[in-house]
């Protein structure tokens, strides 16, 4: 993204007519539930009431390790990010399997998984940055450098994705460990203590969740101010996969001036619908 590339948001206009119309359905106030709000924010994205139809969703999912997975902070070891890219791969995963039921075309790829996977097809593995990050309470998950190369790879393929012809853009992550930087990133962006950010992700017990919890107040202090600069804290407190995505839904809320996204016709590429 360039200093010139402006993000623009949904049309509230357009929100306050999906709502009203939804209001004006021969159904109870707010019966639809999720669905509303999701109507309503598809029609904001598309800039039209009512939306029109989603029908090719295109899914990415960024794989990466955590160089902090290693120091007890989930319930798995990070050798299972590896596992989990070859089956999502092979279709054996619950996305792989959702994405599949609903006609999602699903993609995979290995932002910074530590593992030797050169078996694995050159696409999954066109963006590589490095294998692991770095274990975020000792040192920088990444170099700025690595930061922006990936955020820059992500964008990339969002902006493939939309060539492709993508209504819908779904980004996810896969890395042991992975909620780890993202507890680190939220209290780093808000000012706040790991304590009020931190869950137990995998399903960790009481004292590991206390131990994963320290870890990240560790990480915030030895980043400091630093925490204050976007591109700083993704690079001190994030990882490679997490940059990746972070490239991927800027790429998808520009559109990057190419197809449409979220149904959008002559209005572009849908800023702001991922």
């Amino acid at each position: 993204m360039t200093a010139g590339q402006v993000i623009t948001a949904p049309s509230a206009v357009i929100r306050r007519q999906a709502e009203e119309r939804c209001a004006a359905l021969a159904k109870p106030t707010g019966a639809l539930g999720r669905l509303e709000q999701l109507a309503c924010w598809l029609a904001a994205c598309q800039g039209r009431c009512p939306p029109g139809p989603v029908d090719n969703v295109r899914a990415v999912i960024f794989a990466g390790d955590h160089g902090v997975s290693r120091y007890g902070v989930s319930a798995y070891p990070p050798e299972v990010t590896a596992a989990m890219v070859r089956l999502f791969l092979v279709g054996g995963a619950g996305v792989a399997v959702l994405a599949r039921q609903h006609g999602v075309h699903l993609r995979v790829l290995d932002i910074g998984v530590d593992a030797d996977v050169d078996d694995l097809p050159a696409a999954v593995r066109r963006f590589k940055i490095r294998r692991s990050s770095g274990a975020i309470h000792l040192v920088d998950a990444l170099t700025p450098e690595q930061a922006q190369q990936a955020m820059s790879a992500g964008i990339t393929v969002a902006h493939e994705e939309i060539s492709a012809g993508a209504d819908l853009l779904i980004g996810g992550d896969m890395g042991i460990g992975n909620t780890t930087p993202a507890a680190a990133l939220i209290a780093g962006g808000l000012g706040l203590p790991a304590q009020e950010v931190t869950g137990r992700g995998t399903g960790i017990d009481d004292p590991s969740l206390d131990h994963k919890r320290f870890l990240i107040d560790l990480a915030l202090t030895r980043v400091g101010a630093r925490a204050g600069d976007p591109m700083e804290l993704l690079a001190a407190l994030g990882s490679a996969d997490i940059a990746a995505e972070v490239g991927y839904l800027l790429g998808a809320a520009r559109g990057i001036s190419v197809g449409r996204l979220a149904g959008v016709g002559d209005r572009g590429c849908g800023e702001g619908c991922v």
